[in-house]
Protein backbone atom coordinates (compact mmCIF):
# COMPACT_ATOMS: atom_id res chain seq x y z
CA UNK A 1 0.00 0.00 0.00
CA UNK A 2 1.25 3.70 -0.83
CA UNK A 3 2.02 5.80 2.60
CA UNK A 4 -0.52 9.13 2.62
CA UNK A 5 2.68 11.16 2.15
CA UNK A 6 3.78 13.17 -0.89
CA UNK A 7 5.65 16.19 -1.80
CA UNK A 8 5.18 18.99 -4.29
CA UNK A 9 8.59 20.57 -5.75
CA UNK A 10 8.58 24.00 -7.79
CA UNK A 11 11.67 23.99 -9.35
CA UNK A 12 12.47 28.04 -10.60
CA UNK A 13 15.05 29.65 -12.64
CA UNK A 14 15.88 33.46 -12.22
CA UNK A 15 16.30 35.34 -15.53
CA UNK A 16 16.74 39.01 -15.37
CA UNK A 17 15.92 39.00 -11.30
CA UNK A 18 12.93 37.22 -12.19
CA UNK A 19 11.44 34.03 -10.60
CA UNK A 20 10.41 31.43 -13.51
CA UNK A 21 8.55 28.03 -12.07
CA UNK A 22 8.66 25.61 -14.46
CA UNK A 23 5.07 23.72 -14.75
CA UNK A 24 4.44 20.02 -15.71
CA UNK A 25 1.46 19.31 -17.90
CA UNK A 26 0.20 15.71 -15.97
CA UNK A 27 -1.55 13.84 -18.39
CA UNK A 28 -5.23 12.46 -17.61
CA UNK A 29 -5.59 9.58 -15.61
CA UNK A 30 -9.14 8.82 -15.90
CA UNK A 31 -8.96 5.64 -13.63
CA UNK A 32 -8.33 8.38 -10.92
CA UNK A 33 -10.75 10.77 -12.02
CA UNK A 34 -8.08 13.03 -12.88
CA UNK A 35 -7.94 15.01 -15.71
CA UNK A 36 -4.62 16.54 -17.69
CA UNK A 37 -4.00 19.89 -15.17
CA UNK A 38 -0.84 22.37 -14.73
CA UNK A 39 1.31 21.35 -11.91
CA UNK A 40 4.90 21.10 -10.23
CA UNK A 41 7.34 18.22 -9.33
CA UNK A 42 4.59 16.14 -7.17
CA UNK A 43 5.16 12.62 -5.94
CA UNK A 44 4.23 10.03 -3.23
CA UNK A 45 6.74 8.92 -0.53
CA UNK A 46 8.15 5.71 -1.10
CA UNK A 47 8.56 2.79 2.57
CA UNK A 48 11.69 3.71 4.47
CA UNK A 49 11.82 7.34 2.49
CA UNK A 50 12.28 10.99 3.99
CA UNK A 51 10.00 13.56 2.18
CA UNK A 52 13.15 14.84 0.89
CA UNK A 53 14.64 11.73 -0.07
CA UNK A 54 11.29 11.26 -2.23
CA UNK A 55 11.60 14.98 -3.48
CA UNK A 56 14.79 14.15 -5.64
CA UNK A 57 13.47 11.27 -6.57
CA UNK A 58 10.40 12.71 -7.68
CA UNK A 59 12.26 15.81 -9.85
CA UNK A 60 14.74 13.39 -11.26
CA UNK A 61 12.16 10.66 -12.34
CA UNK A 62 9.57 13.50 -13.64
CA UNK A 63 12.52 15.99 -15.22
CA UNK A 64 16.13 14.90 -15.06
CA UNK A 65 17.22 17.29 -12.88
CA UNK A 66 19.30 16.56 -9.88
CA UNK A 67 19.22 19.93 -7.97
CA UNK A 68 21.93 20.57 -5.55
CA UNK A 69 19.68 21.88 -2.99
CA UNK A 70 15.82 20.91 -1.99
CA UNK A 71 14.59 23.27 0.19
CA UNK A 72 11.18 23.16 2.39
CA UNK A 73 9.54 26.53 1.94
CA UNK A 74 7.88 25.68 5.70
CA UNK A 75 4.58 24.92 4.08
CA UNK A 76 2.36 21.99 3.87
CA UNK A 77 -1.01 20.67 3.48
CA UNK A 78 -3.62 17.84 3.74
CA UNK A 79 -6.37 16.56 0.96
CA UNK A 80 -8.51 14.10 1.18
CA UNK A 81 -8.30 10.19 -0.77
CA UNK A 82 -10.56 9.52 -3.28
CA UNK A 83 -12.58 6.45 -3.26
CA UNK A 84 -10.76 6.02 -6.43
CA UNK A 85 -7.26 5.90 -4.75
CA UNK A 86 -8.78 3.22 -2.07
CA UNK A 87 -6.90 0.56 -4.12
CA UNK A 88 -3.48 1.88 -3.78
CA UNK A 89 -4.16 3.75 -0.24
CA UNK A 90 -6.88 0.68 1.20
CA UNK A 91 -9.23 1.74 3.92
CA UNK A 92 -7.64 2.83 6.46
CA UNK A 93 -5.69 6.55 5.93
CA UNK A 94 -8.53 9.98 4.82
CA UNK A 95 -6.07 12.30 3.69
CA UNK A 96 -2.75 12.56 2.32
CA UNK A 97 0.24 15.02 4.03
CA UNK A 98 1.83 16.95 1.41
CA UNK A 99 5.20 19.15 1.63
CA UNK A 100 5.98 22.13 -0.67
CA UNK A 101 9.47 22.60 -1.79
CA UNK A 102 11.49 24.32 -3.91
CA UNK A 103 14.77 23.97 -5.85
CA UNK A 104 16.67 26.14 -8.19
CA UNK A 105 17.56 24.30 -12.07
CA UNK A 106 19.44 24.93 -14.71
CA UNK A 107 18.62 24.14 -18.32
CA UNK A 108 15.21 22.14 -19.75
CA UNK A 109 13.61 19.75 -18.55
CA UNK A 110 13.56 15.65 -20.08
CA UNK A 111 10.06 15.06 -19.72
CA UNK A 112 8.69 11.34 -18.06
CA UNK A 113 5.75 10.01 -19.68
CA UNK A 114 3.46 11.35 -16.67
CA UNK A 115 3.62 14.76 -18.51
CA UNK A 116 2.83 15.85 -22.16
CA UNK A 117 4.35 19.31 -21.88
CA UNK A 118 6.11 21.56 -19.96
CA UNK A 119 5.99 25.83 -19.02
CA UNK A 120 8.20 28.84 -17.15
CA UNK A 121 6.23 30.87 -15.73
CA UNK A 122 5.40 33.54 -13.15
CA UNK A 123 3.73 32.82 -9.78
CA UNK A 124 1.15 34.71 -11.56
CA UNK A 125 0.79 32.89 -14.88
CA UNK A 126 0.83 30.08 -12.78
CA UNK A 127 -2.12 30.55 -10.61
CA UNK A 128 -3.54 31.41 -13.89
CA UNK A 129 -2.87 27.41 -15.06
CA UNK A 130 -2.84 25.86 -12.27
CA UNK A 131 -6.14 23.71 -11.57
CA UNK A 132 -5.99 23.05 -7.55
CA UNK A 133 -5.89 25.57 -5.12
CA UNK A 134 -3.82 23.61 -3.06
CA UNK A 135 -1.33 23.90 -5.58
CA UNK A 136 -2.13 27.45 -6.08
CA UNK A 137 -1.65 28.07 -2.60
CA UNK A 138 1.36 26.42 -2.30
CA UNK A 139 3.09 28.20 -5.63
CA UNK A 140 2.00 31.33 -3.41
CA UNK A 141 4.11 30.27 -0.63
CA UNK A 142 7.08 29.33 -2.18
CA UNK A 143 7.13 32.72 -3.78
CA UNK A 144 7.16 34.25 -0.60
CA UNK A 145 9.90 31.83 0.67
CA UNK A 146 12.05 32.83 -1.97
CA UNK A 147 11.51 36.43 -2.14
CA UNK A 148 11.92 36.67 1.50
Amino acid sequence: MRQPFSINVFLYRVEEGSIQFLLLKRIQRSEFSLPAFWQGVTGGMEEGETFEETAGREIFEETGYKPNSIEAVGYEYSFPIKDEWRISYGSEPMEILEKVYCAEVEGEPVLSAEHSEYKWVSESEAMELMHFDTNKLAIEAANKWLSS
